[in-house]
């Protein structure tokens, strides 16, 4: 295993955040925060779109990344094996129980080797004899989230909800790493 706290290991230098000394008064006392240029004066517009941050916050943020980067690449392959260990660990096709709505099962299921949920439901069928883990008959795929995830570079579900006439279906979707979701609403029948 990797010792990171070897002092013998080579690290590249961090980055350090040159200091800009910002005076703010307030209730008589003056404040002095040497770092609050990296507090964008949008940033509540950037946390959506992160170009609109200023070239000076996004080089130091870049060094800070970098560094994190080649700081942490010998642990690549513990990584893997860790989330190796964990994979086998766990039953990759699981599925919630369903759960009965009106005329309908909802559940959410995961395939093998996949990263996100699959968001389903099946009509009920005579009672509610199911069997846990499985497809049920008829199943209908609401909301794929490997397939949605292809071809972003983030992906990330919220909450995922049916409406109460059983038609729509709204999901929250954050494509940044921002946590700033944004609310999609679909129609289940035609897909769009």
């Amino acid at each position: 295993m990797t010792d990171l706290s070897d002092p013998r290991r080579e690290t590249a230098v961090p980055p350090i955040a040159e200091r800009r000394p910002t005076r703010d008064p307030r209730h008589g006392m003056t404040l002095v925060d040497d770092y609050a240029w990296l507090r964008d004066a949008n940033w509540r517009e950037a946390m959506h779109e992160p170009s609109l941050l200023g070239a000076d916050i996004t080089a130091y943020l870049d060094a800070e990344n970098a560094h994190t980067d080649a700081h942490m690449a010998p642990l690549a392959t513990l990584r893997q094996n860790l989330v190796a260990e964990l994979r086998g660990r766990i039953a990759e096709r699981d599925a919630s129980v369903p759960t009965p709505d009106g005329d309908w099962f909802y559940y959410v299921r995961f395939r093998e080797a996949g990263q996100h949920p699959i968001f389903c439901r099946a009509p009920r069928l005579s009672g509610d004899d199911t069997t846990p883990g499985e497809p049920l008959p008829d199943e209908q795929v609401l909301l794929d989230g490997d397939t949605e995830a292809e071809g972003r570079s983030y992906f990330s579900l919220g909450t995922v909800n049916h409406s109460r006439d059983h038609r729509l279906l709204a999901f929250a979707l954050d494509e940044r790493g921002s946590e700033a979701y944004t609310l999609h609403v679909r129609d289940i029948e035609t897909g769009e």
